[in-house]
This record gives C-alpha cells, sequence and structure tokens, in this order.
C-alpha cells in the first residue's frame, strides 16, 4: 500500500519542484496549501463539539482506544468559505475531509477565529476555493496537527501571513498583493498552477493519518472477497421483464418491472440501475424493445459482488446488501470513482463498466465513521455516534399487559416488546424543557390529537401510559370530559409513521396488518381514507386511546417514494388494495381520483375523503345536497360545474382532495372566485381536517328539509370563502 508525496506528511521536501507551492494532490482529491509554522487553533461550539471529537478520535487512534491529552498528529483538514454564516460571509469552515462523507455543514468541525481570517487572505482565499472547485472539482485543504483530552483541540499549520498571499497570489496568476479583476475571471482555466499528478493505475493512495484505518478495511474486505468468490455468479432468471414508461409532473420516466409487476430497477439518462444484475440481460433487452437508447454491456463476466449500483443523484452508492461496508461510491460529474478498500478497486470498475461507465480517477475514501466503527467489536467513546438514526428494535418496548390487544395467534409478527421490565434509564429522568422541546420539534402530538394543551400543574414528566418513558401530560382542546393522556415521543412516533410499509414482498406481517386495518375501520365506521390514520378517536377514554395508538402502530403505510429501494416480488400494494384485503370496500371501486363508495344516506362518493364528510353530515343532522350546480357565471361558470354538496343553509362544500395538481388548483381557484363574487359561503375541507369537522361547522344547524332544487343563495348570505 502506497502512502501521499513528503508533502502530505506535514515537512517540505527541498528536493522536490512542487515545495512550497499549493498544488492539487490527486492521491487526497484536494488543493493542498502546503505546512507552515503559524499555527491556528479552530474555534468550535455546540454540534461543531461533537464533529470535531469524531474526526480527533479516528484520526489519533485505533477503535477502542481514548486519544491521548498529549499526542500531536499531522492530519489533513478541509477548509469551506461559508458566505451563509449570517454573523461573518466571510468565514471559513474548518471540516473533515470529504471522504468522512456528508456535506461541509455535516462535516463542520468549527472556524477559524474570525481575527485570523486576514491570515488566510480574505476574498483571496473565497477565489481560490472558487478557482480549485472549478478546475479540479475539490476542495481547499491544509495541513494540521490534533490531539484529544476533554474536547481536543485541531491547529491549522498554515505559512506566514505574507508568504500565504504570495502562494495564493501565484496559485491564481495574479501579480502580488492586487485586488481581484475581470481579467482573472477572464483567464483560461490551465493557469492555475496546481499539478493535477498522475494516479497509477494499480495503486491506490492513501494519507498517512488514515493508514491504520486503510489496513484494518482491507483486512475486512479481503475476507469479504474471498467469501464473494465462493458463491456461484448469478443465472439469468428465466422469468419474462419488461420496460414501463410514465410521464411524472411532465417527466418522463422508465422503470424495469418483472411478470407480477414489481419494479426491478430504473432507467435514467440511458442507464440502467438493476436491484439484481442477474435481470441486466433482460433488462436491456426489453429497454431497447422499447426504442429506449442505452449504454452499457449485458456482460456478466468479470470479478465482480452481487452488489447494486443505486443512483443517488449527485452520487451513486455501490453496496453489497448483505454487508455492513460499501464498496465505494461514484461520482458523475467528476467521473471519479471512490472506494473503501483497494480490493474493492477491480469489482468496482467491473460494475461500472457495465453500465457503460469508465471513470477517470480512483480515489481511496474512508467511510462514514458509523460504518467503519461498527466494523467488529468497537468501543466508541464519542458520545455523538450513540444516537441511532433510527430507534434500535430494543426501544420499541411496551408493558406486557398491552399484548392482550392484539389477537393471540398473531401478536409474535409484531416488532414491539412486550415486557415487564424497566424502561431504558436513556429515556428517563429527562427535562421537561427537553420534552417539550422534542413534542414541538415531532409534530406527532398535532397530528394525533389535532388542537392540544399540555397540563399546566407542575407540567413534570409522567410515565407514559403504553412503555413508562418520561412523557408529558396532555389534553385534546376543545373536548368536553376530554382526559389528561401521557404519552411519549416513541410511542407517538410509531402510531403516526406505523411499522408496516409494503415494498412488493409478502410478508408474514401482513395478517396482522390487515387485523389493524379492520380495527380502524370499526373505530370510524367505515372505510378509511390515509389522512385518517393519524387522527384519535375522542380521548374520553384513556383505555381506548391505548388501544387506537396500538392500532396504528400496525395499519399498513403506502409509500410509492419507497418503491425503488429493493427488489420486488410483485408490484407493492396500494391504499385501495389493502381495504379490499380487510374486506372493507366491498362495496366500492378504484377509479384516477380515489376509490368509489356509498355513504351510509346513499350518497355515491368519488373519494374516501367525501365519503368521511358525507358521513360527518348525516351523523350531525346536517342537512345536505350532494353534487348541485354552482351558479351559471359567462365568465367563471360557463359550463355548469358541481360542488361536492349544498347544505340547508346555502353553504357550499368542496373536498379537496388534489390540493397538489397543477389543474386542480386551478380548477379550486376558479370556485374560490366564483363563491365570493355571488356572495357564497364556500367551506374547503383538505384530508387534513378531518379531524376538526365540528370546528369547521359549528355555523351551521340542521333544517327540516333541504329544498329539492336549490337557488342560489341570496347576497345577503354574508361574504366569506373558507379554504
Amino acid at each position: 500500500m502506497s502512502t501521499t508525496s513528503s508533502n502530505m506528511q506535514g515537512k517540505a521536501d527541498p528536493s522536490s519542484p512542487d515545495a512550497g507551492k499549493i498544488i492539487f494532490d490527486v492521491t487526497v482529491g484536494m488543493v493542498v496549501i502546503p505546512w507552515g509554522p503559524a499555527h491556528i487553533t479552530a474555534a468550535a461550539w455546540g454540534d461543531a463539539l461533537d464533529t470535531q471529537r469524531e474526526f480527533i478520535t479516528l484520526e489519533l487512534t485505533s477503535p477502542g482506544e481514548i486519544p491521548p491529552a498529549k499526542k500531536w498528529v499531522r492530519t489533513l483538514v478541509e477548509l469551506v468559505p461559508r458566505p451563509d454564516n449570517t454573523y461573518n460571509s466571510n468565514a471559513i469552515s474548518v471540516a473533515q475531509p470529504y471522504t468522512y462523507g456528508g456535506t461541509a455543514e455535516d462535516r463542520h468541525m468549527g472556524y477559524v477565529p474570525e481575527a485570523s481570517l486576514a491570515h488566510l487572505g480574505g476574498s483571496r482565499f473565497s477565489e481560490l476555493a472558487a478557482r480549485a472547485r472549478s478546475e479540479f472539482g475539490a476542495p481547499v485543504a491544509c495541513h494540521a496537527r490534533v490531539r484529544g483530552g476533554d474536547n481536543g483541540e485541531i491547529q491549522l499549520c498554515l505559512p506566514n501571513t505574507s508568504h500565504l498571499h504570495t502562494l495564493i497570489d501565484a496559485a491564481l496568476c495574479r501579480p502580488k498583493g492586487s485586488a481581484p479583476s475581470t481579467a482573472d475571471q477572464q483567464r483560461p482555466r490551465d493557469t492555475f498552477r496546481g499539478i493535477a499528478s498522475h494516479s497509477s493505475a494499480d495503486t491506490l493512495e492513501i494519507p498517512p493519518a488514515r493508514t491504520y484505518q486503510a489496513e484494518r478495511l482491507d483486512a475486512h474486505a479481503l475476507q469479504q472477497l474471498a467469501n464473494w468468490r465462493l458463491l456461484m455468479p448469478p443465472a439469468a432468471p428465466s422469468e419474462p421483464v419488461s420496460v414501463q414508461q410514465r410521464s411524472v409532473f411532465g417527466k418522463r420516466r422508465a422503470y424495469v418491472v418483472n411478470k407480477a409487476g414489481g419494479r426491478i430497477g430504473k432507467i435514467h439518462n440511458g442507464i440502467v440501475f438493476l436491484h439484481d444484475e442477474c435481470y441486466r440481460p433482460a433488462a436491456l433487452e426489453a429497454a431497447a424493445a422499447s426504442g429506449l437508447d442505452l449504454t452499457g454491456s449485458p456482460n456478466l463476466t468479470g470479478e465482480y459482488p452481487p452488489a447494486v449500483i443505486k443512483d443517488e443523484g449527485t452520487r451513486w452508492s455501490i453496496n453489497v446488501p448483505s454487508d455492513v461496508l460499501p464498496l465505494g461510491w461514484y461520482e458523475p460529474e467528476l467521473e471519479r470513482l471512490h472506494v473503501h478498500a483497494s480490493v474493492y478497486r477491480q469489482p468496482a470498475l467491473t460494475l461500472l463498466a457495465r453500465l457503460g461507465v469508465i471513470p477517470n480517477r480512483v480515489v481511496w475514501s474512508a467511510p462514514p465513521p458509523q460504518v467503519y466503527l461498527s466494523i467488529g467489536e468497537v468501543k466508541e467513546p464519542i458520545k455523538a455516534l450513540d444516537v441511532p438514526s433510527e430507534i434500535p428494535p430494543e426501544y420499541r418496548r411496551i408493558w406486557a399487559h398491552h399484548s392482550q390487544v392484539l389477537p393471540k395467534e398473531i401478536v409474535n409478527h409484531s416488532p414491539l416488546n412486550f415486557t415487564a421490565g424497566k424502561p431504558d434509564p436513556e429515556y428517563l429522568n429527562r427535562t421537561t424543557d427537553f420534552l417539550l422541546d422534542s413534542y414541538a420539534d415531532t409534530g406527532y402530538l398535532d397530528e394525533l390529537f389535532g388542537p392540544y394543551s399540555f397540563n399546566e400543574k407542575g407540567n413534570r414528566p409522567t410515565p407514559c401510559r403504553l412503555c413508562g418513558y418520561d412523557a408529558l401530560p396532555v389534553k385534546r382542546k376543545g373536548e368536553r370530559d376530554a382526559e389528561w393522556l401521557a404519552y411519549c415521543v416513541l410511542c407517538l412516533r410509531h402510531a403516526v409513521r406505523g411499522f408496516y410499509v409494503d415494498l412488493g414482498w409478502d410478508e408474514p406481517w401482513e395478517p396482522l396488518a390487515v387485523w389493524a386495518l379492520a380495527e380502524l375501520a370499526t373505530e370510524i365506521g367505515g372505510a378509511p381514507s390515509q389522512a385518517q390514520v393519524s387522527r384519535l378517536p375522542p380521548t374520553t377514554s384513556p383505555t381506548a386511546i391505548d388501544r387506537a395508538l396500538l392500532v396504528r402502530m400496525h395499519v399498513p403505510r403506502v409509500n410509492t417514494r419507497l418503491r425503488r429501494e429493493g427488489a420486488q416480488q410483485r408490484a407493492p400494494y396500494t391504499w385501495f388494495d389493502w381495504l379490499a384485503k380487510a374486506d372493507i370496500v366491498q362495496d366500492g371501486y378504484r377509479t384516477s381520483r380515489g376509490i368509489m363508495s356509498t355513504a351510509r344516506d346513499g350518497h355515491v362518493c368519488r373519494s374516501l375523503l367525501e365519503r368521511h364528510i358525507d358521513d360527518f353530515f348525516t351523523a350531525n343532522s346536517i342537512a345536505h345536497e350532494a353534487e348541485p350546480h354552482w351558479p351559471y357565471d359567462p365568465d367563471l361558470n360557463p359550463n355548469a360545474m358541481r360542488a361536492d354538496w349544498l347544505l340547508w343553509d346555502g353553504t357550499y362544500v368542496e373536498a379537496w382532495g388534489l390540493p397538489d395538481e397543477e389543474k386542480y388548483i386551478e380548477k379550486m381557484q376558479k370556485k374560490i372566485r366564483l363563491a365570493a363574487k355571488h356572495g357564497i359561503r364556500l367551506v374547503g375541507v383538505t384530508p387534513q381536517d378531518l379531524g376538526r369537522l365540528e370546528e369547521l361547522f359549528s355555523f351551521t344547524r340542521s333544517a327540516p328539509a333541504l329544498p329539492r332544487s336549490p337557488r342560489a343563495p341570496t347576497p345577503t348570505v354574508p361574504k366569506r370563502a373558507h379554504t
């Protein structure tokens, strides 16, 4: 394994023709300012301290070790202009190198102190960073030294002020001390005096500060490569595949689907991305038959692992589903391949070649720290890495007696851990302010309860009714005899998001999901719409709310954005499909606008939203007529538009079911203008309004009968349009 030049080690080589220059070092993929004697300590606070400790731990130590407080180690850090800084638009961020992954904000470890900004040349540095990005697609880095301690410390090792200014001016081909000019911006790109050194085709250059990590990653990768070679190459499937083309908001999309309608890949910019490479010959043949121009080859030969390349826009990830360590990632704009171990170079190149892609450069990049630290048993002292992005299974605990809500024969399919044990201390003894912020940040209470208030008497944490973790008692506003109920953010999250999302696989949890959906329909009194899932019934009975939350945790969710995440046995179920499986919509059928069904009073409704509103009118004795004509208007209504309902008091009601479609919005606005022009009270109801129908229609009362041939309301009706 080779290492970088002596400049990377912090000592300029007097014999090198590049000594003392700002160079583009291809081995690290960054434009590097040479080492110098001036030491500037990065200023860090808040979340940046956690990112800084993470960086110091990985740069200084082997996994599981605590960084020594007095040991200085030289490394590289990235310098990023931050014009978005509201305090100082000339601010410069000290960040982890881009190989750590994530945005510059994610890798931010502190700022160059304001008093030291002039040392870096002010606008000179911003121009240097812009030129480095435009010419090499690379950030600017400098040498630094780091050491451990309570918070650790990072010092930038830079040339003296006048020397650094001279170096930047020389790199930009600008006379010493001169200000930026129009001529500088118009100079040819090759006037940047960086050195794009040649990268060997057989070796990868590793920054010395990351040598231990590279060795450890290589050892893991070698074992994985040996395991892959034991597997026979997958045979091409015998079942046919086809290409499905659609237009979504004016953009053409093409998907590769199997016989059952499950999406097994997509086609973007002439490149076929698949969830399983064994489908490639059939997919290319089907795409060519559809008249699509493609790149790549169906050849399955060459050394490649059972990996997939996933198009994520500005980068393509290269992952092996069964392995914790990805192979790496590819930057299509810069045509640069990053691999996380030397032995992954050839397999990654083979995979890309099958897509018709040949990188112009291959570099070594460390994987994200969380991935690196997950290899083997690692005791990581950094608190920031202990916070999970997703709630682990062991935190899905629920008191044991709540298991009685679920049917005994299928309760074992629930991801909940029904236990009588004590809750995890991590979620106990938290301050009231912390809990208040958590509730406000997530918005789960708003979705489940609607308008609510906290208990003003002490506002002290109370054990969650479901799991025992810290919670705050809340009560739904405007509801007579409502109880104070305490539920933690974790339980509320599970109820709002649910556990089950159908991705096109027959799952063992399907019977439990069907049961939960049927229970929800019984609670609501009819086929529920997706918007109704996250709204609780009257909160006068705590036991009933406990049950309602547990039911909602197991109701299946439909999320089309997740359909691309993995190969599918079949087309994922729609909401109508799930309702049909639960025998809820025997009298309904699906249209392009929603699910047609019949309300309690016999009115035909074109969506579940309409059915819910119509049933509300019936249950509250609000006389209503379905699909009345709007008043004629030569400009706004020459073609006899219909409303959804006309109430006994002259109020028109519209169910705004598709408020995100452009043509639908135009029709909505036309009806709003028509109501205002003719003095009509208009109430528009969206799916988000289903939990507050009593509030929306509190102004109306029942009448003995509704005229069979309603006339347009007279101008004496108050002019008010509600949308």
